[in-house]
């Protein structure tokens, strides 16, 4: 099955989407939701009816994640590639942490409970997990990352690319420097 494409000319767009997961860690808090996806929406506004019955692609339901672990994640992914200097494709997570801290759906009280149990099993596993090492301040980190602007070059010339939405990088500072002062990681 093909689709139409909705962008194209553009040098940092791809012909294909990369999937990402991760089953190291174990998913915490996690909440019941719908779970669909950009083909089946396609699929159902072509009224493909037929396509979606015939491969078992109707939405269901499922347990995921909540959007504050998510977050967290999100955090402790942009430091991790700010001290091992890979910011290229990267700042995609502070455009998506800055979409969390905007969207008001955020339990800052529940983020400040788990987080230190977040660093505690993120410290167990994987070699790519600098900024939860004993003495990191990950407030600190986001501060360099402020200071510094290490990833406005991939905003402007990458992810920028790929929003719908029109968002300056002025913009993703601005709640990156909220969540500093909000002192989420205490």
């Amino acid at each position: 099955m093909e689709y139409d494409k909705q962008f194209s000319g553009h040098t940092t767009m791809v012909d294909y989407i990369i999937v990402e997961t991760i089953v190291v860690y174990k998913p915490y808090p996690t909440t019941t939701h719908l779970v669909s996806n950009y083909i089946i929406k396609y699929l159902e506004r072509k009224d493909e009816l037929t396509l979606i019955n015939q491969y078992e692609l109707k939405p269901f339901m499922m347990q995921i994640q909540t959007i504050e672990r998510t977050f967290i994640d999100k955090l402790f992914a942009l430091c991790d590639y700010h001290i091992m200097e890979k910011y290229y494709r990267y700042s995609r997570h502070l455009y998506d942490i800055h979409k969390i801290w905007i969207s008001k759906k955020l339990d800052i009280k529940l983020v400040k409970d788990i987080m230190n149990d977040v660093i505690a099993d993120r410290s167990q596993f994987g070699t790519q997990n600098h900024s939860v090492k004993p003495g990191t301040m990950i407030n600190s980190i986001l501060q360099e990352i402020i200071d510094a602007n290490v990833y406005e070059k991939d905003f402007n010339e990458v992810t920028k690319e790929f929003l719908f939405t029109e968002t300056s990088y002025d913009e993703l500072i601005i709640s990156l420097q909220q969540i500093i002062d909000d002192k989420i990681n205490v």
